[in-house]
């Protein structure tokens, strides 16, 4: 091994392999350059850190800290360090699209140091080397992805050469510091020292992609699957299946280094991308994608999609995003804690009340609070309704069929035995009720249905005729709620068997009369396939009735449409567009269903026609008519409309309408009121008045 070999990764070198990935769309190209780099790192805790940074994670995926470090720190340092003028310097951040991008552009040659910084503030914003306000841009200067930096500045390139490179180890240890403290101040302090190391404009510009976790290098998750495998010749489904169990990449690429991929065990509270399902428009279609098979059915909840992981008394909820959820619901987890053994499973945290699920409303007053009160909780009552199991007491299952998962979950709902009855005379009848088990959702007749009853006693001695036996009382109606009425430890989904599209048909109405988003199918013999998306789970849903709606505001959007108009927010009209004081409301904001050719004819327009501007969001004349799709329709006090759309969707653009076309706010409330509209929030009953207060004594009691 060279010596240059064993030299500690740099930032700078991390940057460059960074920016050779990103200039390629091609994936084997990624997966070469990013292989190549990975087997030079000789040590192992910068290939580690190497393959973190790389997916834009400042702690390992199975380590809960945060950096807390938000856009207005980061600014206020830069700020300080360039001595740039706040207004250039944000516009330049607009202009990028990113912090991190924008400081390629603004950073000057050598770096900039705190004594800069003083030295500026001292000349009054002069900056060494001849930079007015210390601020360079490509117009000024050579800086972007070649590596240069900014133009000027040659007593600042000598003392850049004094300073040892900011390497990998260097970021961990800051990322430590930044995580245990909560002083913003010194949080300033350690970025400051950060900042003020980086030599290039590469450096900076990388130093903040990874404090955001916004690389936007197209180096995915999948992308260092393979090139882990490419750099220590591994199989590339070996490193998926290593990197499931152990959770975090870093740890996966150093076992496929030592060619340990197989030593991998799962371990619990890391989270596991969820296993997702395909839309299908209709009944036939779900059926012709089903091609004769039978699958499960079950109602597909309206909730937040939850994995929660049990060791011992140790309960954490994950979210679809990887974040942690268990705070806004611990309700929940004290229910969970409940159930025996270790376990991860997969499901819907729901609001729920007697026996029902509530609109998806009512759980959003649970999230983002600092400080959930009893009341809050009371008011917004929630569930985990669980679908599936991924592990149990140290069995992984999720290579086994769903088939054999669900009577798993089943057997982990069951309600636990009754007691045993008290003794009985040996010559009495035994108890003749039937058991059955309710943990699937569906009654299922136990052992002891089939059971031969004992032969009968011998005759009693003879007796005065008895009364004729009351009538059997009569049986109760087939509930048509998604969960068992009982209250097991566990909710569980039901399911049904369906294999036609009437059968499907019938399920999904089944689903929709008790207030649910739809239907889910699942084939019987799916494996589950984190983060994959295929025909084995298909989905099926109806929508509200669409609205025309005019743009008022359009807004820079992200990634590859950071340099267009892309976001979207429309309204609808009040009252009549000829009555007096009409005006548009808005209902939402919506940035899918359009085509990048009609983004760039609607970004040409809007920009022409733009009334005023606020950094990224523009408001424009209100001239075009979109046809707007939803889930659903809400209540809210962030629109003036005093509605909002969940979900909404971009049908099309309705050129052949004026914006006096577009609807008006009373279609918005008939569709809110209309049956269809799942959505509506259900207030809590108002509670009986208190009894009157008992009559004050007096002097005439009893006469």
């Amino acid at each position: 091994m060279s010596a240059a070999a064993a030299e500690p990764a740099t930032l700078l070198d991390f940057a460059r392999v960074g920016d050779a990935a990103a200039a390629t769309t091609k994936k084997l190209a990624k997966y070469a350059i990013l292989a190549d780099y990975f087997r030079r790192l000789a040590d192992d805790h910068d290939l580690r850190l190497a393959v973190r940074y790389a997916a834009g994670r400042a702690f390992a995926a199975t380590d809960e800290r945060v950096l807390a470090v938000g856009g207005a720190i980061v600014s206020d340092v830069i700020l300080r360090l360039l001595g740039a003028d706040p207004q250039a310097y944000y516009d330049t951040v607009v202009a990028s699209g990113e912090i991190g991008e924008a400081l390629s552009r603004l950073w000057p040659a050598g770096g900039a140091t705190r004594a800069d910084a003083e030295g500026r503030r001292a000349n009054g914003g002069e900056a060494n080397g001849g930079e007015a306000n210390g601020l360079v841009d490509d117009r000024g200067g050579k800086s972007s992805r070649d590596g240069s930096g900014g133009g000027g500045g040659g007593g600042r390139a000598e003392r850049s050469r004094d300073r040892a490179p900011l390497t990998l180890r260097d970021l961990s240890r800051a990322f430590d510091d930044l995580a245990s403290i909560g002083n913003v101040q010194r949080k300033g302090e350690i970025l400051t020292e950060l900042f003020s190391r980086c030599t290039d404009g590469r450096e900076a510009a990388y130093l903040a992609k990874i404090i955001f976790g916004d690389m936007r290098t197209g180096v995915q998750e999948g992308v260092l699957h393979y090139a882990i495998a490419e750099a220590f010749a591994r199989d590339g489904k070996a490193v998926q299946r290593a990197q499931l169990l152990v959770g975090d990449l870093g740890e996966v690429a150093v076992l496929a280094r030592r060619d340990a991929l197989e030593s991998a065990a799962f371990e619990p509270f890391h989270p596991i991308q969820f296993m997702l399902a395909t839309a299908q428009e209709t009944a036939a279609d779900a059926a012709g994608t089903m091609d004769g098979r039978t699958f499960f059915a079950e109602d597909k909840l309206d909730g937040i999609r939850a994995q929660v992981h049990k060791q011992g008394d140790r309960v954490v909820i994950y979210t679809r995003t990887m974040d942690r959820t268990d705070a806004s619901f611990p309700d929940v987890v004290e229910r969970v804690r409940e159930l025996p053994g270790d376990f991860l499973l997969d499901g819907e945290i729901v609001p729920y009340r007697d026996g029902r699920v509530l609109p998806f409303a009512h759980v959003q007053k649970r999230l983002g609070r600092k400080v959930l009160t009893p009341r809050i909780i009371g008011d917004n009552p929630a569930a985990f309704i669980a679908f599936d199991i991924l592990y149990r007491d140290g069995r992984l299952l999720m290579d086994a069929p769903l088939r054999q998962r669900r009577r798993e979950l089943c057997e982990l709902a069951a309600p636990p035995p009754p007691p045993p009855p008290p003794p009985q005379d040996a010559a009495a009848p035994p108890a003749n009720a039937v058991a059955v088990e309710v943990a699937s959702g569906i009654a299922q007749p136990t052992a002891a249905d089939n059971a031969v009853p004992p032969a009968p006693p011998a005759a009693p001695p003879a007796a005065p005729p008895a009364a004729p036996p009351a009538a059997p009382p009569a049986p109760a109606a087939p509930s048509t709620d998604p969960l068992d009425p009982l209250d097991p430890p566990l909710l569980i989904t039901k399911v049904t068997e369906v294999s036609t599209a009437e059968e499907i048909d019938r399920a999904f109405c089944t689903a929709r009369d008790c207030r649910n988003e739809g239907l889910v199918l699942k084939d019987p013999q799916s494996l589950y396939s984190p983060g994959r998306r295929g025909r084995a789970w298909l989905k099926l849903k109806t929508h509200l009735p669409t609205f025309d709606c005019v743009v008022t505001f359009a807004e820079t959007g992200h990634g590859k449409r950071r340099h267009s108009l892309s976001d979207y927010t429309f309204a609808v009209w009040d009252r009549e567009p000829g009555e007096d004081g009409a005006q548009l409301v808005n209902v939402g904001k919506a940035y899918s269903g359009v085509t990048d050719a009609e983004i760039a004819q609607l970004t040409e327009l809007f920009t022409g026609t733009t009334v005023q501007q606020w950094g990224r969001v523009r408001q424009v004349v209100p001239k075009i008519v979109l046809e707007i799709a939803c889930d659903q329709v809400q209540r809210s006090a962030r629109h003036a409309s005093g509605f909002a759309f969940r979900f909404p969707r971009i049908k099309r653009i309705r050129w052949d309408k004026r914006p006096q076309d577009a609807d008006r706010l009373a279609r918005v409330i008939e569709v809110y009121e209309s049956p269809a509209n799942f959505g509506r929030r259900q207030e809590p009953p108002d509670p009986p008045p208190p009894p009157p207060p008992p009559p004050e004594p007096t002097l005439f009691d009893g006469i």
